[in-house]
């Protein structure tokens, strides 16, 4: 008897001519993708793909037998897709990626609002656009555009990088402002200090060091953490500098936390954008789920 997971197996090997793809867009191992194809062969008794070494070609009765489930496998996936939603758009689900700041800044209250069901998964930039190119996401969190995916961009609110210390510190620092005449001092003195970095890259101190000083950082952070807010608290309770986003670091400075750093000192974008594939089934989620969080 056949297994109907053959047939979609089968559609998605035919339409990608790779075993390696159709496992990925199948989430299977392409061992099982293999196994599939070769349990449906002999269920029908006919070959259906030529291999070679790098495609999987149709044989004549392959493209026959495409031609007769092809529509019948489309109109499966779509009720799937239909199911998952919920059935009704009274009450739509999507999945969305984004940092842990960003959901606690921006989303997390106005949660109760939002009639649909909602799923959130956490992750830097790279596990993020790989979720969302696998589908495992529907719409992401970016702060930059990116090259190599079919992906739609679009603005969700305008901030800048600024750098930023602890109360100690801004207190004892011996420089107020960015010129010149002091640069090299300044940069010496900022590489002795101890700093706090989301990233081990550095890529916001990277940014900051490029913009005033034009030239690269030496310094190395000591704390390195997945969570801005995790960077402020620290500060709060010890001493140091950081390169914060601007919708981070305002609330901080406003609840008398931490201080901003060198008031003449140049920023840098880092904007925050929604991310979804140009493919997504998902338009009206997204649309739905945006208008509803008006994020300004």
């Amino acid at each position: 008897m056949v297994n109907l997971e053959w047939y979609r197996t089968f559609t998605y090997v035919y339409e990608y001519g790779s075993l390696t793809t159709a496992s990925q867009k199948l989430y299977m191992s392409q061992p099982g993708v293999g196994k599939q194809i070769a349990a449906l062969e002999s269920e029908v008794g006919k070959q259906l793909f030529e291999r070679t070494t790098r495609k999987m070609l149709p044989t004549e009765y392959g493209k026959f037998l495409y031609s007769q489930i092809a529509v019948f496998i489309e109109g499966l996936e779509k009720a799937e897709q239909k199911f998952r939603r919920g059935s009704s758009k009274n009450c739509p689900s999507i999945v969305v990626g984004c940092s842990y700041d960003f959901f606690h800044q921006f989303i997390l209250k106005k949660i109760p609002e939002i009639n649909m069901f909602l799923t959130f998964k956490f992750g830097d930039m790279e596990e993020l656009i790989t979720y969302l190119e696998k589908d495992k996401i529907h719409l992401m969190v970016s702060d930059r555009e990116y090259s190599g995916y079919d992906h739609n961009f679009s603005l969700i609110k305008e901030s800048k990088l600024s750098l930023y210390a602890s109360k100690k510190l801004y207190k004892d620092a011996p420089f107020e402002k960015i010129d010149k005449k002091n640069s090299k001092e300044i940069q010496q003195w900022l590489s002795e200090q101890l700093w706090y970095a989301y990233d081990n890259d550095l890529p916001n101190i990277t940014a900051f060091w490029k913009a005033n000083f034009n030239s690269r950082p030496q310094v190395k952070a000591k704390y390195v953490f997945p969570s801005f807010r995790d960077i402020v608290t620290m500060m709060d309770i010890g001493h140091g500098l950081a390169v914060l986003p601007d919708y981070i670091g305002i609330n901080a400075v406003k609840n008398g936390v931490i201080k901003p750093m060198f008031i003449n000192s140049k920023k840098t974008n880092c904007n925050l954008l929604w991310v979804n594939k140009r493919t997504t089934n998902y338009h009206y989620e997204i649309n739905l789920l945006t208008d509803a969080l008006n994020i300004k």
